[in-house]
């Protein structure tokens, strides 16, 4: 899944974007961290997240952005819900009985 954001800094003395961090369902350990805009020169940061590592219930959940100047100023949160479809993620079942034979 791509997930993505327009960050800016217009501070009168801008220092920049240091840093965009996502987060899943409140947690505030970010997922994925971004550094450089895409494309280089715009004001878009963007995150290739994998949903499957760590495993996400699929489902509704709640992704948020927060961007960092190189000032150390963090902006408020902006969020959106995304719908997780991972597929088939149940292991099967380990087998029960295990037969050999042996032929002389």
């Amino acid at each position: 899944m791509t997930v993505s954001t327009t960050a800016t800094d217009p501070g009168t003395t801008a220092s920049g974007i240091k840093q965009v961090d996502f987060y899943v369902d409140g947690n505030s350990t970010p997922v994925g961290t971004t550094t450089t805009p895409t494309p280089a020169g715009s004001t878009t940061y963007t995150y290739s997240w994998n949903t499957t590592n760590p495993q996400l219930t699929n489902g509704t959940h709640t992704i948020a952005a927060k961007a960092t100047d190189n000032a150390g100023n963090v902006s408020t949160v902006a969020s959106t819900s995304v719908t997780v479809s991972n597929g088939d993620t149940t292991k099967p079942t380990a087998p029960t009985t295990v037969t050999g034979y042996c032929y002389q």
